[in-house]
């Protein structure tokens, strides 16, 4: 039951490591920029995500940028 649940979401929020197979950076990079003020990251008891919905805008607002972090 529990796996059927699982199998039948669709995620809303991206951890770190999400974001490291969604943008193809390494570990640090994706910490850095989780912590990062420019970038819309929320915490949640200490984790960092970021909402899909808002990676995808984030992503196209800075289309053609440099992101330093």
């Amino acid at each position: 039951m529990k796996d059927e649940i699982v199998q039948n979401c669709t995620k809303i929020l991206y951890n770190t490591k999400d974001l490291q197979i969604v943008l193809g950076v390494g570990k640090n990079v994706a910490y850095k920029l989780m912590r990062s003020k420019n970038f819309p990251s929320i915490v949640i008891g200490g984790r960092y995500f970021v909402e899909v919905k808002t990676l995808e805008k984030w992503i196209n607002q800075n289309a053609g940028s440099r992101i330093k972090i």
